[in-house]
């Protein structure tokens, strides 16, 4: 069928008032973010996903653990309340809950240590229940040989494959980054900037990053083309992401890409990136002092 999130909305209220809990889940994440017909209201949509966790619906536990663990809809950042709704939510069969609880085993957040291999045993089974973004953090873990798993590109490459293929923009990105530099796979540039291209429409600001790199160069199959590439940079640091705010404050700084130079607005980029854990941010701002 023809997507139709307006249908599906429609869909989801009729099953949440019938007591389906799943149906409410899924009305609460349209509405959590403003889609099918429906305005953007984040208090809201976390009653629903509350409401369906205390009715035994552990997606809905997954979902309210998102929110406090980045304190949204209303309630304070709470990491603590967080892990214990992920706990609850894998417990329940949940994967997106196991991968989630997975996180914080990784990044040692809720008052866990960090435990790399507790990290790669829920990503494993959170991606071989189907949850596509636990194949992705697996192929982290497997990247980088940690959580007690040898390094092995071949791997990797495998996991985020799998990911990409069903639709997980971060795989894809991951991806893309191997066929740009050749790992696991045989370096392909052009296949690098399409898988670029493919999760930066999606959301993938790293990935938005990434292509602007290409661009900035003429790799991949691109035309060089610097203005593209300050777009680029800058989409990506307006949504988050600390390497892109970098990239736009070197176009700053050297007067590129159709800027003007400027040290002031350069300095301004470095900051934001320095502050938001970019090191090449730190280090710039350092030469401009």
């Amino acid at each position: 069928v023809t997507k139709n999130e307006a249908r599906a909305a429609d869909l989801y209220e009729r099953a949440c008032k019938n007591k389906d809990q799943l149906g409410c889940v899924g009305l609460g994440r349209l509405i959590q973010g403003g889609k099918g017909g429906r305005m953007q209201d984040l208090p809201g949509a976390l009653a629903y996903f509350k409401d369906a966790c205390e009715a035994g619906e552990p997606a809905g536990c997954t979902m309210q653990g998102e929110d406090y663990e980045i304190g949204q809809g209303g309630v304070p950042k709470d990491a603590t309340r967080a892990l214990a709704l992920y706990q609850k939510a894998c417990d329940g069969g949940d994967m997106r809950g196991c991968k989630d609880l997975g996180w914080m085993n990784e990044t040692g957040q809720g008052g866990l240590p960090k435990n790399d291999g507790r990290a790669v045993a829920l990503y494993k089974q959170a991606c071989d229940g189907g949850d596509l973004a636990g194949c992705t953090n697996l192929g982290v873990m497997q990247d980088s040989g940690r959580g007690g798993l040898s390094k092995d590109d071949d791997k990797a490459v495998a996991l985020y494959q799998k990911a990409c293929d069903g639709g997980e923009m971060r795989g894809c990105k991951n991806l893309g980054w191997m066929y740009e530099t050749g790992r696991g796979v045989s370096k392909d540039e052009l296949r690098a900037a399409t898988l670029y291209q493919q999760a930066c429409d999606a959301g993938d600001m790293l990935a938005c990053n990434n292509l602007g790199v290409m661009c900035e160069t003429g790799r991949g199959g691109l035309a060089k083309d610097e203005i593209r590439a300050s777009a680029l940079y800058k989409k990506a640091c307006d949504n988050g992401d600390m390497l892109g705010c970098n990239n736009i404050g070197v176009m700053y700084e050297t007067g590129r890409g159709g800027l003007p130079k400027s040290d002031k607005s350069a300095v301004e980029f470095y900051q934001k990136a320095c502050d938001g854990g970019d090191v090449h941010g730190c280090r710039n701002l350092g030469v401009m002092f």
